[in-house]
């Protein structure tokens, strides 16, 4: 019987404590994604002189723009295309697994913080 190389190996299915924690796990590596394009954006803004065409900027005009640079950074992450939540779901995978009982009841809620 000659092997394949493409067919994918046999697993089992995975229980549905193993899908919520696999869930969970996706939910908080997106939001990592997010708070570390955040963080990038914060960074990039950060050196951002006060004074523009129209004045000075007021605090409120500073507190809305790391605001939308939050929203910004959430919505890049949802998308996916930087990738880190791809890598860290890859890397965090067999561990989640394995301890999927335990996973799948941790709260994701409140989000990383």
């Amino acid at each position: 019987m000659p092997i394949d190389p493409t067919a994918a190996p046999q697993s089992k299915p995975l229980t549905a404590e193993q899908q919520a924690a696999l869930s969970n796990l996706h939910k908080v590596a997106t939001q990592f994604e997010g708070l570390f394009v955040g963080m990038l954006l914060h960074e990039l803004h950060k050196d951002q002189p006060d004074d523009t065409l129209f004045g000075k900027r007021s605090s409120g005009e500073k507190i809305f723009s790391d605001m939308l640079d939050d929203q910004r950074a959430q919505s890049m992450a949802s998308t996916g295309y930087f990738g880190i939540a791809k890598e860290i779901e890859a890397q965090m995978r067999s561990a989640v697994l394995a301890n999927a009982g335990t996973e799948a009841k941790s709260s994701t809620k409140g989000g990383l913080l």
